[in-house]
């Protein structure tokens, strides 16, 4: 389901999104259907998702796990 920051982001609500944001809320929090407010906001609001941008570029970069392989002969 939704968080809170994805219901203030999807009724492009900036200040409730920047209450949310200073007090902790997670921007990389996923929905069911794999959506992060930042996802929610490329489209409707480019100020609202260029605030999101500053606080936390990390949600902009995919998780990419690296495994190494040794082989052994």
């Amino acid at each position: 389901g939704y968080g809170p920051l994805h219901y203030s982001c999807h009724h492009q609500q900036l200040e409730c999104a920047k209450y949310l944001v200073e007090n902790g809320a997670q921007l990389d929090f996923m929905t069911l259907d794999q959506k992060t407010p930042y996802s929610m906001l490329m489209a409707k609001s480019p100020n609202m998702a260029k605030f999101l941008m500053a606080n936390q570029p990390a949600i902009l970069k995919p998780k990419v796990k690296i495994i190494s392989v040794i082989s052994v002969l």
